[in-house]
């Protein structure tokens, strides 16, 4: 197992298909994928120093959901 650190987002907001996630440790990248269960979103938008913005068709996310940067 490597020794990266996962870096974990929680879900802030859904409005229709724009999502906003906030990652307390580190924004991921403009253009990294990030994975919720079988949903995988693209950060589009750094809202501030802990907020990324998706605009995406995700039908099955929810505001318990987490996310993972799937790229480090």
């Amino acid at each position: 197992m490597d020794n990266k650190k996962i870096n974990k987002g929680q879900i802030r907001a859904i409005r229709g298909s724009v999502v906003d996630a906030f990652f307390p440790q580190f924004l991921p990248k403009i253009n990294y994928q990030l994975k919720s269960g079988e949903a995988i979103i693209e950060v589009t938008l750094h809202l501030d120093a802990t907020t990324v913005r998706k605009r995406h068709g995700v039908k099955s996310l929810f505001l318990t959901n987490s996310l993972v940067n799937c790229q480090e």
